[in-house]
């Protein structure tokens, strides 16, 4: 017998119970589609995550439940993991093959697709015709005698070095549900009883993304409080769907197609939510994500994520060296800014001029280049770190020249892009980039020149102060961390470090815990001083500290205070990010303009893994195309933000 106690059973009941429900019959419909509104055959309002493809949980059964307790009179299965409710059917019926997504619970069965429309398996509730998708009937035979309950071991189904590992103090096991479920013995859970459920689990988003263009990665994060592989699969998705120039063949976003090839040079990221290619922000992103694949290596690889690292940093480093015309110039910019911010629609739709700005000599910008030379430096050690030694030679040559231009001909970038001025103004000079080129070019070939030119130009300009702006333009907190790394962990570095942790400290914070620098981009923010504190962690210094920030931070983001600032991931995340080409509907051949930047409809393409600015600092949010504050989008606000995760990936998965 099943024993209840104070309205309370063990979720070991819960699950035997489950086999013993009486389950209604449902008609199976067909496969549909629709094409208008939100591209969704019940609409978003009633669409629910069930599970991923390495926890499983959704099954045409499961969601004919959850929706029948609704009281609704239809269901659906898409993308084969979410179930959506509805009284009426939005769409047309179209070939079974269009809905060939397993069941993430049941593989033998249908979920709906990823295809264009977002295919729908639909089902009627009762009737008893259940046409040729497998009926939601029970099984012909349920087990008669169930187990007593009572009697059923209490182990744990992982490993008990996993469970060691992993779930290995009370923190780990309250914080992080798989702990409870995948190891209740190491946890001391056998024996406690929790709430029963009442309805469909609470991590649902409440709006729904249009469906990725390919599942999730391959790692297994399950035992993590949120799923960090996931995380980093989807961030990468959207550095795709930022790249310009001619797509390579394995290009996962298709909604986008080749753009701008008469650029000179081809290739590189759009900056944001236009189609910009900012030289300053793109080095400072590339070089953050790639200190964050050689820290924390181990994570890109425990989330089956090698490959699209290595592919993400690929793409930028390809560009600086192609815009490396030194000894004569270095472009630093395509495209005109004001001009670009006019233009809503598509980059492959583009027709205007695209000016190229560049530095030289005589227009010098040691910011620009030595931030470039330290993105390459640092690309060259993760490219040798994975056996591509040919990169990583060609990366170094090329750091070389951009560093020793930057010290030679010293000068702020913006006084010679004047057009940058008006959006990546280099606010805190190039002091900061030349000490911080140095220290990555010492870490990348350990000359002792390198070290030493760091260390002048660190010790003269007075970087050792506390300061919590690290990112495109200002590196002041990061040189801080790397040189206490490169330098053996030296004491003089460390009052450094240990300024900015006091700075963190002291820091002003949102009711619901984000630390808050700035308004604008309060989450990319957030996501640099995290990733700063990983590798500090990761270096053994005040790690408990620093993994403790990490975590908040990266919570906070991923969902902690009921929403996700990270577009198609978790509950409720935006839908409306101010991003001009995911605004424009499909196929690619439809009109985008101004209709589609004023709609309030969510964006019809889902911008996988991007990064919104995020809230302000008494956390409200405001998910609305046009406020680019709270809502923009950019590739250098996804980079420390994906470090961090990638070192919560190499902790936690």
């Amino acid at each position: 017998m099943v024993t209840i106690i104070s309205g309370k059973i063990t979720m070991r009941q819960l699950l035997l119970l489950s086999t013993l429900v009486a389950i209604s019959s449902a008609t199976y419909l067909g496969c549909y589609r629709n094409n208008g509104g939100d591209y969704m055959v019940f609409g978003s309002n009633a669409l629910t995550w069930f599970g991923n493809q390495w926890t499983g949980e959704l099954t045409p059964q499961l969601c004919h439940d959850h929706c029948e307790g609704q009281g609704y009179s239809y269901y659906g299965l898409v993308w084969g993991n979410q179930c959506s409710c509805g009284n009426s059917i939005g769409g047309e019926q179209i070939g079974e093959g269009e809905c060939n997504t397993p069941c993430v619970g049941d593989s033998s069965q249908m979920c709906g697709g990823y295809g264009e429309a977002n295919p729908t398996v639909v089902y009627e509730i009762g009737g008893g015709n259940p046409g040729t998708q497998p009926p939601t009937n029970p099984p012909t035979n349920p087990p008669t005698n169930p187990p007593e309950t009572t009697e059923s071991p209490c182990l744990d189904t992982k490993p008990a070095n996993w469970c060691n590992s992993k779930c290995n103090n009370e923190k780990k096991c309250t914080k992080k549900a798989n702990c409870q479920s995948k190891c209740m013995q190491t946890c001391g859970l056998c024996g406690e009883v929790t709430e029963a459920p009442t309805e469909a689990p609470t991590e649902a988003p409440t709006e729904a993304p249009t469906g990725p263009t390919e599942p999730p990665g391959s790692g297994d994060c399950s035992a993590a409080k949120y799923d960090y592989a996931e995380v980093l699969d989807k961030s990468m998705l959207f550095y795709e769907a930022q790249r310009a120039g001619p797509l390579p063949a394995d290009q996962r976003v298709t909604w986008r197609g080749d753009s701008n090839l008469n650029d000179d040079p081809v290739g590189g990221y759009y900056d944001a939510g236009d189609f910009l290619k900012f030289g300053f922000p793109m080095a400072a992103m590339t070089t953050q994500l790639a200190w964050g694949a050689i820290s924390f290596q181990e994570g890109y690889e425990n989330a089956g994520q090698m490959e699209y690292i290595k592919n993400t940093i690929k793409w930028a480093t390809d560009y600086f060296i192609d815009a490396n015309r030194l000894p004569n110039e270095f472009i630093g910019q395509i495209g005109s800014g004001d001009a670009d911010h006019n233009y809503w629609g598509r980059p492959e739709d583009m027709n205007m001029d695209r000016p190229v700005y560049s530095i030289s000599p005589s227009k010098p910008g040691s910011d620009l280049a030595g931030e470039t030379a330290a993105a390459l430096a640092a690309a060259s050690i993760f490219y040798n770190n994975i056996g591509e030694t040919a990169l990583a030679d060609e990366a170094l040559t090329n750091a070389r020249e951009l560093f020793d231009f930057a010290d030679t001909n010293k000068g702020k970038y913006s006084d010679s892009i004047w057009d940058a001025s008006k959006f990546y103004n280099s606010w805190s000079g190039y002091n900061d980039e030349l000490a911080w080129g140095a220290a990555w070019l010492y870490k990348a070939t350990g000359e002792e020149d390198y070290l030493d030119q760091a260390k002048q130009i660190f010790n003269s300009n007075n970087m050792c102060n506390s300061n919590l702006w690290f990112g495109w333009d200002n590196k002041v907190a990061g040189a801080q961390v790397l040189m206490y790394d490169v330098t053996g962990q030296d004491p003089q570095y460390k009052t450094c470090v240990d300024n900015f942790l006091s700075a963190l400290d002291s820091a002003t914070y949102t009711p619901e815990g984000l630390i808050f620098v700035d308004n604008w981009g309060s989450n990319r923010h957030a996501g640099n001083n995290a990733h700063l504190c990983a590798q500090l962690a990761d270096m053994g210094y005040q790690s408990a500290k620093c993994n403790d920030f990490v975590e908040d931070q990266i919570h906070y983001i991923l969902g902690d205070t009921g929403r996700s600032y990270v577009v198609g991931f978790g509950v409720n995340p935006p839908l409306r990010p101010h991003h001009r080409s995911s605004s424009c509907r499909s196929p690619i051949t439809s009109p985008c303009g101004d209709a589609e930047k004023n709609s309030a409809d969510a964006n019809p393409q889902t911008l996988y893994g991007a990064l919104v600015g995020g809230p302000d600092q008494w956390d409200n949010y405001n998910d609305a195309r046009d406020d680019y504050v709270s809502n923009e989008v950019a590739t250098d606000y996804n980079a420390g933000f994906q470090s961090a995760v990638a070192y919560l990936a190499k902790h936690n998965c």
